[in-house]
């Protein structure tokens, strides 16, 4: 049987193949990690209703396993929340995906919080999703903070109020675009009065050069004067 098959008729028929009464797949994942034939069996009983999120379901599972101090004790853990439908291997929702590009999360981040908001009723996620966004803009380091608030988060606890805006966080950066655009330019007028400056020193030297021309006119027209005034 091949993951995907979205037919259940399909899925009942081929589900036991020529590998055997557990799927290769599964069979490969409980392997690695040296897992209990009873977890094995249940864990491939459960997987029969998840052909549509198959791959991403066994790729988180292999994730999460992975970092566990217990793999085995991890999976049983995680086969209870596909039993009460809250296992997400990846988290779909517009919220989540906002807030991922808006402060550049992590997968670690983005993987821990998205758990844990799987858990949670969705009065409690719209809470939490208004509440991080605003943390997060406070912070200059928003996937670190996750998982500083992830304990709160998964005890069902208010994060509360944000604290002040942090150096290269969200706010921060907002806050020195807005006041390097209210900024006047400076340059400009600092030429122009510099220019206006050097107008008059050289309207200025101009004067001064006018007035000289018209004194040596006084002077020529008294000189002529004077010679008129010998000629008589």
């Amino acid at each position: 049987w091949r993951c995907g098959v979205s037919k259940r008729g399909d899925m009942e028929a081929g589900y036991i193949s020529e590998h055997g009464r557990i799927h290769p797949d599964i069979r490969e994942l409980c392997d690695a990690f040296y897992v209990e034939e009873r977890h094995v069996e249940k864990l491939n009983e459960l997987m029969k209703e998840r052909t549509e999120t198959w791959d991403e379901d066994l790729k988180k599972l292999r994730e999460v396993m992975e970092k566990a101090r217990s793999p085995c004790g991890m999976l049983v853990t995680k086969m209870k929340e596909i039993e009460d439908g809250t296992f997400v291997a990846i988290n779909r929702d517009k919220r989540m995906k906002y807030l991922v590009e808006k402060f550049k999360l992590d997968k670690t981040a983005e993987t821990s919080i998205s758990d844990i908001l799987a858990r949670c009723s969705k009065e409690k996620q719209e809470e939490y999703y208004y509440d991080l966004e605003r943390h997060f803009e406070c912070s200059g380091k928003p996937s670190a903070t996750a998982m500083m608030i992830m304990k709160k988060m998964a005890n069902g606890e208010p994060l509360g109020p944000p604290g002040r805006p942090g150096k290269g966080s969200y706010l921060e950066r907002l806050q020195n675009e807005k006041e390097g655009k209210d900024k006047p330019r400076g340059g400009g007028g600092g030429d122009d009065r510099r220019g206006g400056g050097d107008r008059d020193t050289r309207g200025g030297g101009g004067g001064d050069r006018r007035d000289r021309e018209r004194s040596r006119g006084r002077d020529d027209r008294r000189g002529g004067d004077d010679r008129d005034r010998r000629g008589y």
